[in-house]
Order: structure tokens, then C-alpha cells, then sequence
């Protein structure tokens, strides 16, 4: 017993530290993936490493349970960090606390950031609910020199206040920009597109609200290729009777989220291979008299993108040309397809996009029923073409074994000549349908059933 322990412990004094051979600027670089209060913890580990953390090229500062004002041992961590760097450059600055109004540090931590050249820069603060109700006041929390700098690649701003955008802006790098939960004047907002001359990717995201009523919301960024557009009428009341313009001739990808508007104006996407969407009709627009006249922007919207290589849809998009009766266009380079439901209705469209994709490989439904065991309805008698033909791959999740997702399963196994798999999904650990799902008649006979 006792040489074992001679043993073990002549093995640990003969081993080799690794970590401290390690050069000052690697461990720097491991240090940078860390938030800066956590890489802090590292300075008790020895001399060496007491202010190590400090030249990290990342800055994260992260304390979102308090108040800044409540909490100074943040405030001081913050404030010593950027004086022991001193003008040493910042490759990334994240800052996420809860503020009170007119709150000084972050101005001034932002602004320090700003001049030592930060390329990525994420501001996430929260204000407390009594601010939110005084949006007409200037919080100036966002220091103006945020909006001319020279080095900025990446801005994501995530602040509940106004966004106090000066005259002139001039972002002469930036190529990510993503807004959220900020109230914004939308001439600030074209102050800020018309300051980004390289602009690659935009988000405009849920809660960020507009203060006053936009007639025509208008994005012309010729170097675009990444857009998501999250307006849910539910927080942007502005937006009724609005116009959606829309000109990006490079643009790739699209996510878009709202209730139908009074037009599209959707220029030259012929780049676009892959779009999101999800639009939907307003409960008086949907059971009011004028419900059949939003087709014709609706129609315009779906054949805008109708050149996409992967689409994915929701219930709500789904229904929209039922219920105005606007006829779907044809996707003939679509290759992946994914329906998210919540109700029945959900598959109602669903064999005249099949037969509106007439190349399609991949079909992802994903659903999470509320009610419902209809039928599915309209299904042709002979297989759509991209069935017969180009299906090759099937995903159903969250099955429940309704007699809805029985008839599909059939219908699918049944006509798909060049299936190679189908993967179900259960929604519970039991399904009694399992044996009857793996005894129906397969077209393809290279076809693999996986039930999970």
C-alpha cells in the first residue's frame, strides 16, 4: 500500500504542466473564450497568471441578476479591467446588465471599447419597466462616437430605449447589424442602412418597435445577403397599413415574420436560395369583408421567392393563400421543403405544394397539434410528380398517430418511387401504431422506415 502511494506521487512530481509551457499568448487566446469575470477566477493561480486575463483580446462582461447601480463590485471589475489594459486593442466587447435611466458607466464603457478599435461590439441591457413607459425620453445610453467608428465589423444592440442615433453616421466596415427590443424613428433607422455601405447581414427582431407609423418600410442595401425581418403586428402597431419594399439583388438567405401588409414590393432577389416565412392574417383581417384583397400581395410575396433552393413555411403562411384564395406559384429549384403546424389545417395546402415543387428531395414536417383529427384532404389519386419522381428523403416530428399523419405516411411510402428514407418521430415514448406504420406498402423498395 505504501509503495503504491510512493509510486502515484513520484508520477504527479515527475509530470509534466503542459498548460504553464504554453506560451503567454496562447493562453490569452483560451482565456478569450471565457466571460471576463470567469477568466478573472484564473488570477489566483499564480503570479503568472494575476493579470493574464487582462490581455485577452475578448472582453465579456456579463451580470444580469442586478442592477448596476446596486452591484459596485461589477462596476469596479469593469472599470479596473479597461484601466490595467490601457489602449490596448479589443477584438470583441459584450456587455449584458440590467440599467436605470441616464446610467454613466455604460455610456462610458461603450465609448471605451469605440477607441480601442473594437470590431465586434454586443450590447444587451435591460431597462426597468418604469423606463419602458417614458419612451419619449433620451436615455443616452448609446454614445454617438458608437455610430462613426472606423473598425466596427459586427453590431448587435439589444437595448429597451430609444437608440440615440446622431445626425451623421458613418460605419464604414460593418457587415452585421442586428436590432432588438429598441424603439427607433424611422429616419434614425434610414440614417443607420444609409451609414453601412457594406452591410452584409440585417435583423430587425421582435420588440423592436418603431415610434411613429411607417407608410412604406423600405431595406435598399445592394450588399445584402442575410435579412430577418421579425414585425409582429402584436408589438409594432405602426405597421398597419404599411407597405413592405424590399431591394437586395445579392441577397441569400430571408427570414420573414409578420401579418400580411398592404403590398410587397420584394426588386431583384434572384440570389435568394433560402427563406423562412411566416405570415399571417390579422383576426379582423381574416374574418373581415376584404379578406379575398389581400391575396394579390400575398401572391406577389410567394412569387418573389419562388426561386429558392430550401423553404420553410408555418401553419399561418400556409393558410393565408387558402383563405384568400391566392393560387401558389411554382418552386422549380426548391430541394427541401419544412412545414410547421400547430392544427390539421396545417396539410390543407399541403398536396398543391407538392405538386408546386416538382424537384423536391427533402420534406421536414414538424407539428405540435392543439386539436383536430381531420382528414387529409385533396390528396390526388396518382403521386405528385416530385413524390414519384425526386423524393428521397421524409421527417415527421412530433407524431401522434392521427389519422391525418396515417394518411400521409401512406401516401407518401405508397407513391415515393426513389424514397430512401422516412424517419418518424414520436411524440411520446408509445406508439401503438408502430406496426401498422412498418406494414405499409412501400414503392420504393430501398426505402428505410426509422421510428424514434
Amino acid at each position: 500500500m505504501g509503495d503504491s502511494l510512493q509510486k502515484r506521487k513520484k508520477v504527479l512530481e515527475d509530470a509534466e504542466d503542459r498548460i504553464s509551457n504554453l506560451p503567454d499568448s496562447l493562453l490569452c487566446y483560451i482565456l478569450s473564450f471565457m466571460p471576463t469575470k470567469d477568466a478573472g477566477r484564473t488570477s489566483v493561480l499564480s503570479s503568472r497568471w494575476k493579470y493574464l486575463f487582462i490581455f485577452s483580446s475578448n472582453l465579456e462582461f456579463c451580470d444580469s441578476c442586478r442592477n448596476i447601480e446596486s452591484c459596485p463590485s461589477f462596476v469596479n471589475f469593469v472599470y479596473r479591467v479597461l484601466a490595467l489594459r490601457g489602449s490596448l486593442h479589443v477584438n470583441r466587447f459584450r456587455l449584458l446588465c440590467d440599467v436605470s435611466e441616464d446610467d454613466p458607466h455604460v455610456n462610458t464603457w461603450i465609448s471605451a471599447a469605440v477607441c480601442r478599435n473594437a470590431q465586434e461590439l454586443e450590447i444587451d441591457l435591460c431597462i426597468s419597466y418604469y423606463n419602458l413607459l417614458t419612451t419619449d425620453t433620451n436615455l443616452g445610453l448609446l454614445p454617438y462616437d458608437l455610430f462613426t467608428s472606423r473598425t466596427l465589423v459586427v453590431l448587435k444592440v439589444g437595448v429597451d430605449c430609444d437608440l440615440n442615433v446622431p445626425s451623421n453616421v458613418s460605419l464604414p466596415r460593418l457587415k452585421t447589424l442586428h436590432l432588438e427590443s429598441a424603439f427607433v424613428v424611422y429616419d434614425s433607422f434610414k440614417r443607420i442602412l444609409s451609414g453601412c455601405p457594406v452591410l452584409e447581414d440585417l435583423l430587425i427582431y421582435d420588440g423592436c418597435r418603431f415610434k411613429h407609423k411607417v407608410e412604406v418600410f423600405e431595406i435598399s442595401i445592394p450588399t445584402l445577403r442575410r435579412l430577418t425581418l421579425v414585425l409582429r403586428k402584436l408589438y409594432s402597431a405602426e405597421f398597419y397599413d404599411c407597405e413592405v419594399a424590399i431591394d437586395a439583388p445579392h441577397l441569400q438567405y430571408l427570414r420573414y415574420v409578420d401579418t400580411v401588409v398592404k403590398g410587397y414590393t420584394l426588386k431583384e432577389l434572384t440570389s435568394l436560395a433560402e427563406a423562412d416565412i411566416c405570415i399571417a392574417l390579422g383576426d379582423d383581417q381574416e374574418s373581415g369583408p376584404n379578406r379575398l384583397s389581400y391575396g394579390l400581395p400575398v401572391g406577389k410575396f410567394f412569387e418573389a421567392i419562388s426561386k429558392v433552393v430550401f423553404l420553410g413555411l408555418t401553419i399561418c403562411s400556409v393558410s393565408v393563400p387558402e383563405v384568400t384564395r391566392c393560387p401558389l406559384p411554382t418552386f422549380p429549384n426548391l430541394t427541401r421543403l419544412k412545414l410547421a403546424y400547430n392544427h390539421d389545417i396545417g396539410l390543407r395546402l399541403l398536396p398543391e405544394l407538392l405538386c408546386c415543387s416538382p424537384n423536391l428531395e427533402v420534406l421536414v414536417i414538424e407539428h405540435d397539434y392543439e386539436d383536430g383529427d381531420g382528414s387529409l384532404m385533396n390528396l390526388p389519386i396518382r403521386p405528385a410528380s416530385c413524390v414519384s419522381s425526386h423524393l428521397k428523403e421524409v421527417e415527421l416530428k412530433h407524431f401522434t398517430g392521427k389519422k391525418v399523419e396515417l394518411e400521409l405516411i401512406e401516401y407518401l411510402l405508397g407513391g415515393g418511387e426513389v424514397l430512401e428514407k422516412m424517419t418518424i418521430r414520436f411524440s411520446s415514448l408509445e406508439c401503438p401504431q408502430s406496426k401498422k406504420l412498418l406494414a405499409f406498402p412501400r414503392c420504393s423498395r430501398t426505402c428505410r422506415v426509422f421510428l424514434t
